[in-house]
């Protein structure tokens, strides 16, 4: 993770199968739709949930950067 908000899932073995955003709320940093038209991470905890995978596996997400990740 790299921006803030961002989420990640695993499945039942601690595979890492989501890596991203929340959903498309936001397109720009201060500028939102009025609702979200996808919604990554309930789409990745179904997919979790009943062993599938996700597509696609990571979304980057619109918000602030992490610098101190290193």
């Amino acid at each position: 993770m790299q921006i803030t908000p961002e989420v990640a899932v695993f499945d039942r073995a601690r595979r890492l199968i989501y890596d991203g955003r929340i959903d498309d709320w936001y397109v720009d940093p201060g500028r939102a739709r009025p609702a979200p038209t996808t919604h990554e991470l309930e789409d990745a905890i179904r997919a979790a949930e009943s062993g599938q995978s996700v597509s696609p596996s990571e979304v980057r997400g619109v918000g602030c950067y992490i610098s101190d990740l290193e």
